[in-house]
This record gives structure tokens, sequence and C-alpha cells, in this order.
């Protein structure tokens, strides 16, 4: 639960004649990845990764001396935190719980979350804040299935070229609405 990878830290606040007491706080955020195997057939989970919008695994300064304890970027640092997986085998119907350690961060509303399980990446858009704090344990769901990506060809969506819509050109509306593979796509038009 602590060592080299998952630093514990701790700050005396009195001294006297008495010996100080010392309590100690985990420095890493820990976030379990929950992997339900949607499939007919046994998953084998090789690699978890989770990727933030600001570095999370690497070396960081720890300032606990104020109030709030502070981690500033050194060296090596990454936005991906990857587990390497061994004997991660999955029944089909079940699921398996993988951990990784990270520097606590909080992630804002709007920002988007990436978890991937053997290289199958699925993205959560933050509807709320969400803070991943020292010492406590962040739970994530992940469905694992065989579907496949969806490709969407923006041009046949009435766009000309990649940021530029044609869609409302000769329109009087502020909404347009299309739809491509079974996905509805509304569009809203933004001043000009």
């Amino acid at each position: 639960l602590s060592g080299y990878y998952m630093p514990l830290i701790g700050k005396g606040t009195s001294t006297g004649t008495a010996s100080p007491t010392i309590k100690m706080e985990h420095a890493s955020s820990v976030i379990e990845i929950n992997v339900t195997n949607n499939t007919t057939e046994a998953l084998n989970v090789t690699s978890i990764a989770f990727t933030a919008p600001e570095s999370i695994i690497g070396q960081f300064v720890i300032d606990y001396t104020g109030e709030t304890t502070t981690y500033t970027e050194k060296t090596y640092a990454s936005k991906t935190a990857t587990l390497s997986v061994t004997d991660g085998t999955i029944a089909a119907g079940e699921s398996g719980k993988f951990y990784l350690a990270i520097k606590p961060f909080k992630a804002t509303t709007g920002q988007t979350l990436k978890v991937t399980v053997n290289e199958k990446d699925k993205f959560i858009l933050l509807r709320n804040d969400v803070t991943f704090s020292a010492g406590k344990i962040k739970k994530i769901n992940y469905s694992y299935d065989n579907a496949q990506p969806l490709t969407v060809a923006f041009a046949s969506l009435g766009y000309t070229s990649w940021g530029k819509a044609a869609l409302f050109s000769g329109q009087t509306n502020d909404e347009v609405t299309q739809t491509q593979s079974n996905v509805k796509f509304t569009y809203t038009r933004n001043g000009s």
C-alpha cells in the first residue's frame, strides 16, 4: 500500500518534551477499473491505461508544508498511467478489478477521460467535476464488448472541410439535424 511508487507523507505539528506524533497519509490516488467481459468468450486482459487531462504519473515534487498539498511536475511525467497485466483472464459475463496509482488531480466538467483495455479505447465526457483524492479509490466501470468504433464521414453530413460547415448555407433556422449510420447529429448555429 505504500513505498517508492506510492509514497506516504506526514508532518509533525508540535515539538516539546514528548516525542512528536506524525500522522502519515497517502500521496497517491488509486483508480479501480472494473472490467466487465460482455463477449461470449474469455477475455485475456493484458494492459489497461487511464488518460487524464493533466500529468498523473512520473516524478513530482510534493510540497505538504502548506494548508493543501501541491504536486509540481519534475521529470518523466505523463498524462497516461499504464498497467501491464499478467494472468488477467475474465470469463464471459464476469468482471475483474484492476488498480492504478496516480497523482491526485481534479477533472472538470466538459473534460474527457480515456480508459483503454487491450488497446480498445472508451471515452468518458464529464458532466460534473470529479476529484481523484490522495488516499482514496475512485471506481470506473468499463464494459468490454466486440463493438467496432463508429466512423463518421463528416463530408457527407454537409462539411466541405474540417471545421467549416455548409449545413446552414441558405437556411434561416438555427438548428440542423442529420442522420448517418443510425446516429443523429444535431448542429446549432453559433453566431454567423
